[in-house]
């Protein structure tokens, strides 16, 4: 295995993470706009098939989400990007080879939460505890480390078990918050609100694997939303 381990991140970052999305949101709104919107499109895709609508669902975001990591990954550097990495493993030989596995693994998560779950919320809540580590942490290791499938596995659990603490304040936050959205039904704030979920998920893998100072990040993140550096994005 690769020489790369996963820290235990203080308690506080389940909620600096959330902060640190959403100013990536303000500093790079234009196109996040529209990775979002390629996005919301996928989900109303598979709302409009039925029962196989989630696997279906889950095949395209499966392609998408590590076009999703490669675009943060600049935003978190400051750096210009490019819409069309949001297609990089239609795009990378290698990475699709790799990403394959995770598809299926996605697609039977997905249809057997589909076909046996959809009456069982709690059930379903339980499998997602199980699902949600492999899926935050085993897509951006096998993006940037090259890692297989299945050791990108074996690294997520290990991640997830030092950090159960701030992911479980990450996932009350985040339930509230599109709660909230659904409730409140206020177009500004589903135009600010859904990007910020899909920008969130390189932060944690950045801190967790990589050792981001989220604290520092996110004072610097302040700094140019405030206006005080224009944004990288054109």
């Amino acid at each position: 295995m690769q020489n790369l381990s996963a820290r235990a991140v203080p308690n506080h970052y389940g909620t600096a993470w959330i902060s640190t999305a959403s100013k990536l949101v303000m500093v790079n709104y234009p196109q996040t706009l529209g990775v979002t919107a390629i996005m919301f499109l996928t989900h109303f895709i598979g709302l409009r098939a039925g029962p196989i609508g989630g696997p279906i669902l889950g095949i395209i975001t499966s392609f998408l989400v590590p076009g999703i990591f490669v675009i943060s990954a600049d935003y978190m550097k400051f750096e210009k990007s490019e819409f069309m990495k949001l297609f990089i493993a239609l795009q990378d030989k290698e990475l699709f080879s790799r990403v394959v596995p995770y598809i299926g693994f996605v697609f039977a998560y997905t249809l057997f939460n589909s076909l046996f779950l959809p009456t069982q919320p709690f059930a379903s809540f339980l499998l997602s505890l199980v699902f949600t580590p492999i899926a935050l942490f085993a897509v951006p290791l096998m993006t940037f480390h090259k890692m297989s499938f299945r050791e990108s596995i074996t690294f997520s659990i290990d991640a997830a078990i030092k950090n159960i603490i701030p992911l479980l304040i990450l996932g009350v936050c985040l339930s509230i918050l599109l709660l909230s959205l659904l409730i409140l039904l206020v177009l500004p704030l589903f135009f600010y609100g859904l990007p910020l979920f899909y920008l969130l998920f390189y932060p944690v893998y950045a801190s967790v694997f990589l050792g981001l100072d989220v604290d520092t990040l996110n004072a610097e993140l302040k700094r140019r939303v405030e206006g005080s550096v224009p944004s990288t994005m054109g």
